[in-house]
């Protein structure tokens, strides 16, 4: 080889890498437009729809377009011959495809067409005639795309929002469902729990699992975890078991749900201090609001006797501002028990007779609120274990009211215990016993058959089902039929007068029809 091929090997070499690198660059920004196009798409899309992750999609097509790209610009490279042949068209006329054929022959021919080349390669400018150029159209393009993905990222709308709700929600899901599938292989490591127990446990935590899968928010997930925490604490409360056993159900309370107590202890301050700020709007019941305020257990009942010594002598009117009042606290709270003990004793007042029954429910749910508040309560799930008794044989009873009544039943419970109520009487029994109930015993309450609730949203209705009240699922798998639930009537309305309340309060009406809007809806209950 000499010194003629050389000098053509290292003009070619120059210009070829000139020219690879302006072919790459422009196939590779085709490419990338191709690119910056399908990863707009979703971006923009989630401007109107809520999109579950954007970022990492948009980052994924992005990358996995940019790859596409950089591999198809490659294998778009001609070869040699073919860059050779580009090369001659700027002005070379096929001098430098024809001399590289002539590498290493000396014959005449090829020694006077290689120095014909040789000479036309000093004067050839690499740099003018093979520029590296990127089309200015391209350019604004990629430029254009770029911007308006990253408005699409980054511009907050109402999807966007959903979207960031959905992703924690999915996020908290899991690490709830992980925690969840834990605990029940630690619970089938424990020695000390017999089959029956582990398998009542497993089963309270795969029912929160269904519930938590089924969920749509956070709060959602929230709500499943306190019905998860009313449970376990139900299951604690079971006498029979041991004082070992409720300490490790009060564990895996904790375990799953760490925050609970203290989520627990932040609503109930909520609730107190909603109760605080309604009741000190109505005279009559400053007493109670100032007591509530201290947490004065003692006050408390205090404050709820003299309303009940009071109220009979009451005007009509003073009687409906305070059942209004009572009312509309009930629809301010959380707490499930007080509300529906604040709806009982708002009825009362508006009577103007309060009942034991009522005053006492009122004071035990509003003492034990006090109690949550400090975190030191155990909420009381079930009226039942109010009246739980112990007893062996026969249940009989005879009480004294207006109506005089008697009641007997079969238990099958040891021990015994007593009981008093609106009359007077000593029971023996337990509370499994079969009841024969006086004339004085309300019915249930005419219940409203809600279609399709089971395929719903839990937000369409806000309360919870009330002890004293019944909900049956209808599935029919033959003939014509409808699937959803009988509720009480008095939690459908009482969720209809909340929206309604709510409604007026937010309206700029005189206060006197505000009264007539709100009577009303207290005529319905």
């Amino acid at each position: 080889m000499n010194i003629l091929d050389l000098k053509i090997i290292n003009f070619f070499k120059k210009a070829s890498r000139r020219l690879k690198l302006n072919l790459f660059l422009n196939d590779f920004v085709i490419g990338l437009i191709i690119t910056l196009i399908v990863s707009s798409i979703p971006s923009i899309m989630s401007l109107i729809v809520p999109i579950y992750k954007i970022k990492i999609i948009y980052i994924s097509v992005l990358l996995i377009g940019i790859c596409i790209s950089f591999i198809y610009s490659m294998v778009r490279l001609p070869n040699k011959e073919k860059q050779a042949l580009i090369i001659d068209s700027k002005g070379l006329d096929e001098r430098l495809s024809t001399a590289l054929e002539s590498i290493g022959k000396e014959k005449g021919v090829y020694s006077l067409q290689k120095e014909d080349t040789a000479r036309f390669i000093e004067s050839f400018n690499i740099k003018e005639k093979i520029p590296i150029i990127i089309e200015k159209k391209k350019v604004i393009m990629v430029i254009s795309l770029v911007v308006i993905s990253f408005l699409g990222m980054f511009i907050k709308t109402e999807a966007k929002t959903l979207a960031k709700e959905i992703e924690t929600t999915k996020k908290f899901e899991k690490e709830t469902l992980n925690k969840i599938e834990e605990q029940k292989k630690i619970i089938q490591k424990i020695d000390k729990l017999n089959e029956d127990e582990k398998k009542k446990i497993i089963e309270v935590l795969e029912k929160t699992e269904k519930e938590i899968t089924t969920t749509k928010t956070e709060k959602d997930i929230e709500k499943a975890l306190e019905r998860l925490d009313k449970r376990l604490e139900k299951e604690a409360k079971d006498p029979n078991i041991s004082k070992e056993k409720q300490d490790m159900l009060k564990s895996i309370q904790k375990d799953i749900n760490p925050k609970g107590e203290e989520q627990r202890k932040d609503k109930a301050n909520k609730d107190l201090n909603k109760l605080v700020d309604k009741f000190s709007e109505n005279e009559f019941m400053e007493e109670l609001s100032k007591q509530l305020a201290a947490k004065n257990k003692e006050g408390i009942d205090k404050a709820l006797k003299d309303i009940e010594n009071n109220v009979s002598s009451l005007e009509d009117l003073e009687k409906s501002q305070i059942s209004r009042s009572l009312k509309e606290a009930s629809l301010k709270i959380d707490n499930e028990d007080l509300k529906e003990a604040l709806r009982d004793i708002s009825k009362d007042v508006k009577e103007g007779n309060i009942s034991d029954e009522s005053k006492k429910k009122t004071s035990e749910a509003l003492k034990s609120l006090v109690d949550e508040t400090e975190g030191t309560a155990s909420k009381i799930h079930n009226k039942g274990e109010k009246k739980e008794q112990s007893g062996e044989g026969k249940e009989k009873g005879q009480g004294k009211n207006s109506d005089e009544g008697q009641e007997e039943g079969k238990s099958n419970g040891e021990g015994q215990g007593s009981e008093k109520g609106k009359g007077e009487g000593v029971n023996k029994g337990s509370k499994n016993g079969i009841n024969k109930t006086d004339i004085s015993t309300p019915l249930n309450k005419e219940e409203v058959f809600i279609p399709n609730r089971s395929e719903g949203n839990d937000e369409n209705l806000t309360g919870k089902e009330n002890n004293n009240s019944s909900s049956q699922t209808l599935d029919l798998d033959k003939g014509i039929g409808k699937r959803g639930e009988s509720i009480n009537y008095d939690k459908v309305i009482g969720d209809y007068t909340k929206e309604a309340y709510d409604s007026v309060n937010n309206l700029t009406i005189p206060e006197a029809l505000k009264d007539i809007i709100k009577s009303y809806f207290e005529g319905l209950q």
